[in-house]
């Protein structure tokens, strides 16, 4: 099989040189062994190379991925022009010594094998840029590794490193080093002033180097799950930088020069011990991801209110005890977590976002709801369960958009009629409350498919429930309905699966 390698004309298809085809059939590339660059072997079971591969002196690309090799082949070492080497996803344990015989070779891809070591003369493919040994189980790097002076990507992502050779510094053309999910305590990062892509995220580090800020090109840090307490204040210099991941770590304070860094888009923080955030963090109004859940938060600056492009503000697992006014000037938000906090209300100014869908505010210590949330028109989903609510405001019994509510463990006594109202109602749940009636309006919710009242104390239900004929799931445990009310209630609801 061939293919080609961009877009033809069938005119200039027929024109065009056969070096541009991708053979992916050994047989058939040997027909033309003096003109074929690329072959793809990949995906095809091979548990060893065929000797005549060597016949094909031109070729300059060899993908041999994903296949069931146990050892490097050496009858590759005779393809003097081969530029790209893939042997990802196979299990070969060793390099051997004579890999350096491939001096042409440019780009070695040999992640997810089982490599437990890298031979010393492997530094002698001066003109590799490009070296991927992700997820094998290599221990150590050779140590004048820094003698592959055109490496412009190395990944190492995956294995069990614990220590970088002093003359990995001299790499200094690395444009993207990954060296996540090893076992680093330390790391030296002064000399890379090219690098844009850094990822030394599940190690072992507890701090980062001052220098870090002299890697100015670096528009993507990934530094998560390490013991990190705190960041250098340099990071401030990290001017063209887009993505930072620092979540899992153990940070308490961000430095205020943080907020510097203007041209960031993602932050992901959640999972640290934040007791505050920098008052002006409004200055990061780029930010379209900014993960903060599962911190120890008190409050929030009135100043991230100029986050306006966020979509998403996640804030659940905090010790927030009121949200700022300034949340209503976040006009892309279209959900909000603020879970398991300690909110008494939702601000007022909630009513200003017009394109929110979500709000997830359950187990917090709210007693009132605003009523200003009847103005969120698209409001689709609805978790306030965990509460102090004694009732909900009968404005929101006109949210005609909202298709999931849940208001179960709270103190919530009964309900209007006008429930009917929430026309698209899908899912409604109301367990854990005081109810002891419900509402006729409840059976002319035509769309409802799952209704959960159980523990409340409920002795009757409405005549009419047999008209919820979309209903599959209706559960109503521990309430005080005698068996012969029961019974009623399965002849009525035929249809429908019922817990009692």
């Amino acid at each position: 099989m061939l293919f080609y390698c961009g877009r033809f004309s069938a005119s200039a298809q027929k024109k065009m040189d056969i070096n541009r085809l991708f053979y992916s059939n050994l047989d058939q590339a040997l027909q033309n062994k003096s003109k074929v660059q690329r072959l793809n072997l990949s995906s095809q079971k091979l548990k060893k190379i065929p000797q005549n591969i060597v016949l094909l002196k031109n070729l300059e690309e060899l993908n041999l991925g994903n296949n069931q090799l146990t050892v490097f082949p050496k009858v590759l070492f005779q393809l003097k022009k081969l530029k790209i080497l893939r042997l990802y996803n196979n299990n070969i344990k060793h390099l051997p010594q004579g890999i350096d015989s491939l001096k042409s070779l440019e780009v070695l891809d040999i992640q997810r094998n089982s490599l437990v070591d890298l031979p010393g003369k492997i530094v002698r493919l001066r003109n590799l840029t490009q070296l991927n040994i992700a997820n094998n189980k290599v221990k150590e790097l050779p140590e004048n590794i820094g003698k592959l002076k055109k490496m412009r990507v190395f990944e190492a992502y995956g294995n069990q490193l614990k220590q970088l050779p002093a003359s990995f510094s001299s790499l200094r053309k690395l444009e993207s080093l990954g060296l996540g999910k090893n076992q680093l305590e330390s790391v030296s990062l002064g000399k890379y002033k090219n690098l844009q892509s850094l990822d030394i995220s599940r190690n072992r580090l507890t701090k980062i180097p001052d220098n870090l800020g002299s890697l100015k090109k670096l528009t993507s840090l990934f530094l998560q799950q390490n013991n990190l307490t705190k960041l250098p204040e340099k990071i401030g210099a990290l001017s063209q930088l887009r993505r930072l991941y620092l979540n899992e770590n153990k940070i308490k304070q961000l430095p205020k020069e943080l907020t510097s860094l203007v041209q960031l888009q993602v932050v992901k923080l959640e999972h640290n011990q934040l007791l505050e955030l920098p008052n002006d963090i409004g200055k990061l109004s780029q930010l379209k991801v900014l993960s903060l859940h599962h911190n120890l938060l008190r409050a929030l600056p009135e100043s991230i209110g100029n986050l306006t492009l966020l979509p998403t503000l996640q804030l659940s697992n905090n010790r927030l005890e009121l949200l700022p006014s300034s949340l209503g000037n976040m006009a892309s938000l279209k959900s909000i977590w603020v879970r398991k906090n300690n909110l008494q209300t939702l601000p007022k100014s909630i009513s200003q976002l017009k394109k929110i869908e979500r709000i997830y505010a359950s187990q917090n210590q709210i007693s009132l709801l605003p009523v200003e949330l009847a103005e969120l028109t698209q409001l689709k989903s609805l978790a306030i369960s965990g509460n102090l609510l004694t009732e909900i405001p009968s404005e929101l019994w006109g949210l005609e958009e909202l298709y999931y509510l849940d208001a179960s463990r709270n103190q919530i006594t009964s309900l209007p009629n006008k429930i009917s109202d929430l026309r698209s109602l899908r899912i409604l749940v109301l367990s854990h409350n005081r109810l002891r009636t419900l509402p006729f309006g409840i059976t002319r919710l035509k769309n409802l498919r799952e209704l959960y009242l159980d523990n409340n104390q409920l002795a009757k239900l409405p005549p009419n429930m047999g008209a919820l004929l979309n209903l599959k799931i209706f559960t109503m445990k521990r309430n005080g309905f005698t068996n012969e009310q029961k019974a009623h209630i399965r002849k009525q609801l035929s249809h429908v699966r019922i817990g009692f």
